[in-house]
């Protein structure tokens, strides 16, 4: 079964030291938003869908002149690095070269998406500025981008876009040591994750956790991506096979025509079984390694 990602990252004026220059407002707005030279790590990008809100150009400018004028704890101007922007990325967990197997594979999409976009709106309201859909890579994704509130005394207000954030300032502001801050930082995370799964990836039969670790489950990964290539090829060479029939079989006398259609069938329905004992077969691995995940952890 596929596994939900949800994900945030912070981003400042300027990248901090040691990370990448694209690490900053604008570098993460503008490969967003998909502009000529962001996206170097997609062979032929497209322009990306707007579902909610203003473009992330538009978010991130909006992010540089709060952070232009707010204040830091002390009540100086904000690092050039200080974080302003809280950039997400929700991925859907099916393969594009699988998705469509089925009728109701797009409708089943769309109401994923929508639930997602519903559900970041409840979790950031106002502040959530931007959610643009991405379908240029392998898994179709949405990246949603939120600018924290400026309060009166002119600071960044970050734990209304950032669940972790408002953990770790809810334990400061009780005199909680770093050790306990952080790890309110990482149970504030946690709940992010939980109530994503709840509220929208079980509905849908995603996941909380991916493949851990256990070289077992990755074998497993492993066998399952080997078969979804596998089916795609097949599905394509069918695709060809058909397409290449049909145009021949206009030259031909109708009884050819229907002699190749009918071979053409028998050829499909034996695709289909073959598909089915593979997933089958595929069924009986994951519960062999579930029973042997299983022994291996009452032996330790």
């Amino acid at each position: 079964m596929a596994a939900q990602f949800i994900h945030l990252g912070c981003y400042g004026r300027q990248p901090r030291k040691g990370e990448p220059q694209w690490s900053c407002i604008a570098g993460i707005a503008a490969e967003g938003a998909r502009t000529p030279g962001a996206s170097r790590h997609i062979k032929y990008p497209s322009r990306p869908a707007v579902l909610l809100g203003i473009s992330p150009i538009d978010a991130g400018r909006l992010a540089i002149d709060r952070a232009d004028r707010a204040l830091d704890a002390k009540g100086r101007k904000l690092r050039c690095d200080g974080v302003a922007f809280v950039a997400g990325v929700v991925s859907y967990p099916v393969d594009r070269q699988v998705m469509n197997d089925w009728i109701a594979d797009a409708d089943y999409y769309n109401f994923w998406r929508h639930q997602v976009v519903e559900w970041l709106k409840g979790q950031f309201g106002s502040n959530l500025l931007s959610v643009v859909e991405h379908s240029d890579e392998r898994f179709v994704h949405l990246h949603f981008y939120g600018v924290p509130p400026l309060d009166d005394d002119r600071k960044l207000d970050l734990g209304a876009v950032h669940p972790g954030r408002a953990a770790k300032i809810e334990a400061a502001a009780v005199g909680a040591p770093k050790r306990d801050q952080d790890a309110a930082y990482r149970a504030g995370m946690r709940r992010f994750q939980d109530r994503f799964h709840h509220d929208v990836s079980s509905k849908f039969g995603h996941d909380r956790f991916g493949p851990r670790r256990a070289r077992v489950v990755r074998q497993e990964q492993l066998m399952r991506r080997d078969l979804d290539d596998e089916r795609a090829r097949l599905r394509q060479a069918a695709d060809r096979e058909i397409a290449q029939a049909a145009a021949e079989a206009h030259a031909d006398a109708d009884d050819q025509y229907l002699s190749r259609i009918r071979r053409l069938q028998a050829a499909h329905d034996e695709e289909c079984q073959r598909r089915l004992v593979a997933e089958q077969e595929l069924v009986r691995i994951r519960a062999e390694l579930a029973e042997l995940t299983a022994t291996r952890a009452r032996s330790m």
